[in-house]
């Protein structure tokens, strides 16, 4: 079960922030009640109201818990009832041990979402999996108030708190989740493979000289250099895995979902949110698609962009082309 705990945007106001699908008015903790499923800001369709109960708990916090609400339907007998209070008796006492978690990540530009930052949606995505509650809270650097940069002097998110600890380099905090939140309680989420984790490392290095060069007479020798690195993810997830061949030993082409299996891992968190960006800007300036030729590649982000996980954390493209806005060019004419 993920449950998170929205906190209030750190803007010095009370602008509304909108998370997995609620729009929350006013300050969140404590104060004004009113809400709506709304979706992610500029989400077609919207809500994820049918997936999400939205509670108001005895210390008046609002939590948006992503497992089914179970009622007592008409002919279930008293044995159901009482062994269902049992497990929430159990649900409450383990919550009730768990560690006080905050994550701080990056405001959009109006502060009513999350920006633009692969580092921020990395640790969100780590928690969401984790199953850990947390909460989660937007941060407008532009207007930080002292009390935040108190908290963490010269940081910028995402940092974290846990227990009162405040932690604010990005891997440590990672290797710091992975240790503290271990099974049996949590899922472990590091690789089975040491070789996944490297997988598509050098993407984002070929894809920043790609998109910052305006020369088209040096375009297509970026763009070859770009393209083979993901030529290169794609063969790794072409190549069936050590546990594929074991169960085929004459597998020619692997049917993993994901980096390292058929389960999101750590290196996935690493490396999608970075994807994302490249998909968004390569399109807008250069009008470049990752080619469906790529299998592998093409089914790893369509089994991706199927989990709730990655794509509702996700910023708008809007956030990610503001960002890239002074950094990539468009090619001269």
């Amino acid at each position: 079960m993920a449950v998170v705990t929205l906190g209030k945007s750190h803007t010095g106001d009370s602008t509304p922030v909108k998370l997995l699908g609620i729009e929350f008015a006013g300050t969140l903790r404590g104060g004004k009640k009113r809400s709506r499923f709304a979706g992610w800001t500029g989400k077609a369709g919207g809500g994820v109201g049918c997936l999400a109960k939205l509670d108001r708990w005895s210390d008046d916090k609002t939590r948006v818990t992503t497992t089914p609400v179970v009622r007592n339907k008409s002919g279930r007998g008293e044995v159901d009832v009482t062994r269902q209070r049992e497990k929430d008796r159990i649900r409450e006492r383990k919550m009730a041990e768990a560690p006080k978690i905050e994550l701080f990540v990056k405001a959009s530009v109006d502060a009513e979402s999350v920006g633009n930052c692969p580092f921020c949606q990395r640790l969100f995505m780590i928690l969401w999996l984790k199953g850990v509650k947390f909460t989660i809270t937007t941060v407008d650097m532009k207007r930080t108030p002292e009390a935040l940069k108190a908290l963490a002097p010269g940081s910028q998110p995402p940092f974290l708190i846990c227990d009162g600890e405040v932690k604010t380099d990005n891997n440590k905090i990672e290797e710091f989740l992975e240790e503290t939140l271990a099974p049996p309680e949590y899922p472990k989420l590091c690789c089975r493979y040491k070789e996944s984790n490297g997988a598509g490392e050098d993407i984002f290095l070929k894809f920043s000289a790609y998109i910052k060069n305006p020369d088209p007479g040096k375009n297509d020798a970026l763009e070859n250099k770009f393209l083979a690195t993901l030529v290169k993810l794609n063969m790794n997830l072409e190549t069936p895995l050590p546990h594929e061949l074991q169960q085929n030993p004459n597998a020619n082409e692997s049917t993993r979902l994901y980096l390292d299996g058929d389960s999101l891992t750590l290196a996935d968190c690493n490396l999608l949110p970075k994807i994302h960006i490249v998909k968004v800007v390569c399109k807008k300036y250069r009008d470049f698609a990752i080619p469906k030729a790529l299998k592998g590649l093409t089914r790893y982000l369509e089994n991706a962009y199927k989990q709730d996980v990655f794509r509702y954390t996700c910023p708008n493209d809007s956030e990610i082309l503001f960002a890239y806005k002074s950094v990539a060019k468009y090619l001269n004419k």
